[in-house]
C-alpha cells in the first residue's frame, strides 16, 4: 500500500547510480559510510536497491544543510569584518 517493493541490485548498478567506483563504494563500506550488501551466494553480493537510494536522499539532505551552515558562517564573518571596520574607524575618530 504506497510502499515500493525493494530488490537487490549488483554492484554495476550501485555504482552507477552513486557515480563511484566499486573500490570507493567498498572503503566506505569500512568506514561506515556506505550501506552494506546482502550476501546472496557462495561469493556474490547486491544491494538493497531501498537502502541505496535512501543513502542518496541522505547525501542530498546533507548538502542541503552543509549550504545552509555554509551561508550562515559567510553571513557572520561579513557581520565581524563589518563590526571591525566600525570599530577601528570609531578608534580613528578617537585618536
Amino acid at each position: 500500500m504506497g510502499s515500493t517493493p525493494d530488490y537487490l541490485i549488483t554492484l554495476p548498478k550501485v555504482c552507477e547510480r552513486v557515480a563511484l567506483s566499486g573500490s570507493e563504494i567498498y572503503r566506505r563500506i569500512q568506514t561506515g559510510d556506505f550501506p552494506s550488501p546482502v550476501p546472496i551466494g557462495k561469493s556474490r553480493v547486491a544491494w538493497s536497491a531501498q537502502e541505496i537510494d535512501a543513502h542518496v536522499e541522505q547525501c542530498k539532505r546533507n548538502r542541503d544543510v552543509g549550504r545552509e551552515a555554509r551561508k550562515e558562517r559567510a553571513q557572520k564573518a561579513i557581520a565581524a569584518r563589518h563590526d571591525g571596520e566600525r570599530k577601528r574607524d570609531a578608534r580613528k575618530k578617537r585618536g
